[in-house]
Formats: structure tokens, sequence, C-alpha cells
């Protein structure tokens, strides 16, 4: 009889073990995360203790993965996107927009080389022009894309990299920054 328990209670361990996908076990306790942790320690000095401590804040959300995996994929022809996207009212605050910050686009096109209307026109297209805003936390739509998002993990892995990277340079609270369900 004992042995009988102790060979069952070894079978639940082994099942209860398998059934763990990745989004049960703590971020800061993946391979494939502390992997990044060290790329980030070497390439660009980023402390590993400070990196783990904010990585265990991050909460994987199941609803990021819904609504990209809802995604259309393909192309959009311009005669739909155009009905989609270009209104009166999106003209009239986009003229608005770029008047009331005519100084800050003038110096981020002499920065970057892209003209001001083209950078105002995507802030209308993401934000509409500041009204639309996200409400999850960057780091955690970064990490779960970046780490359970298998379709687009490069690419979100880059965008976790250049998150980091900015928060550091213009001191942004990560713990705190909030954005849309792709971490814009």
């Amino acid at each position: 009889m004992k042995f009988y328990k102790i060979i069952s209670f070894i079978t639940l361990i082994i099942l209860s073990i398998s059934l763990l996908s990745e989004e049960d076990i703590e971020y800061k306790d993946r391979a494939d995360v502390l992997e990044f942790v060290d790329m980030m320690h070497n390439k660009y000095g980023f402390e590993k203790k400070n990196l783990i401590e904010l990585i265990s804040t991050a909460t994987f959300q199941a609803r990021v993965l819904r609504v990209m995996n809802r995604q259309p994929e393909g192309t959009m022809t311009w005669t739909k996107y155009k009905e989609m996207m270009v209104s009166e009212d999106r003209i009239f605050s986009g003229k608005t927009f770029i008047e009331s910050y005519r100084k800050e686009l003038m110096r981020a096109e002499d920065i970057y080389g892209i003209p001001a209307e083209i950078i105002a026109s995507i802030i209308g297209i993401e934000t509409r022009y500041g009204r639309t805003q996200g409400n999850i936390r960057v780091l955690d739509s970064l990490m779960t894309l970046s780490f359970d998002y298998p379709r687009r993990a490069k690419f979100f892995k880059i965008q976790l990299e250049e998150f980091l990277l900015l928060a550091r340079e213009e001191g942004l609270n990560t713990y705190q920054v909030k954005g849309s369900i792709a971490g814009a």
C-alpha cells in the first residue's frame, strides 16, 4: 500500500509539472528571459539585478495575445484604409495638432529627417492626436509578446530592448508606463 501511495504521489508531481505552461512560470525564472537579461547587460551595461527585479513585476497578459491573434493577415487596399482613417474630424484634429506642436514637430523633423506632417499623421493614426491612450503596462505587453508570442517574438524583443533603452535615456518609470496592446 505504501508503494502505491509513493507511485501515485510521484505520478501526480510529474503530471503537475507537465501541465505547467510557459505563462505559469514567472518571467524571472525562464531561461529565455535570463538570456535577454544577459544580452542587455553585456550589450548596454544594464545591471542584471535591476533588470531581474523589474522583470519579476511583469505579468503575462492573455488579453494581449487574444487581440494580437485576431489581427487580420495580409494587406489592405488604399481605398479601404482611407475610408477607415481619413475623415473631416481627423483632418481638423491634425491641423490643430500641427499648429499646437509645430516647434516640437520641426525639431523632430530636424533630428530624424522625417517630415513633420508624416510624424503628425502617425500620431493621429496611433492615438487620434492624444485622445486615445493605452491602459496596459508597456512592460507587461512587451514581455508577453517577446516571450509568449512566437510568431513575432523576434520583433517584440527588439521593441522591449528599445523600450528599456528609451526609459533609461529619458528617465521613465518602467513600472508605470502605459501603452497599447502592442506596447506602443
